[in-house]
């Protein structure tokens, strides 16, 4: 299984994703929906005598919500990715991690940054968090 594939059914089974679709690279034009985002990094963050690495894959979790003067509104649609963010943190705890391909076992997954409103139109806005991956690859033959 590839590691966008993995990630794509560990986070479409989030409880906070409920109300709304999830894709990969498209985020559809109605609200609510989600998009998984592949966002280029190094890869290799430690490479071992072995062979064997660390390595990362970054992404952005990005929303399409309504948007509106309305105050409370706004802060619903920022306030998910606060939820998101420790939900992630509680996975983490409690070792429920993406499963990878045999030969690569996930180490942890997080946000990067707090989320924020990356683009607004008229009555709807894309919200997004930057979170990570990071994994632990056995050298291949």
């Amino acid at each position: 299984m590839t590691i966008i594939e993995s990630l794509y059914h560990y986070l479409d089974a989030c409880p906070l994703l409920q109300d709304g679709m999830l894709y990969v690279d498209y985020l559809g034009p109605d609200p609510v929906s989600y998009v998984i985002d592949v966002e280029p990094a190094t890869a290799i963050v430690k490479r071992y005598a072995n062979g064997d690495t660390v390595r990362q894959y970054l992404f952005t979790l990005g929303t399409r919500d309504y948007y509106s003067q309305d105050v409370m509104e706004r802060i619903d649609s920022s306030g998910f990715f606060e939820e998101f963010s420790d939900w992630l943190d509680a996975q983490n705890i409690h070792g429920n991690l993406p499963q990878l391909s045999e030969g690569k076992e996930v180490q942890s997954i997080g946000a990067l940054s707090t989320g924020y409103l990356y683009d607004e139109e008229t009555n709807t806005a894309r919200y997004q968090i930057q979170c990570g991956l990071t994994y632990y690859q056995k050298r291949s033959i």
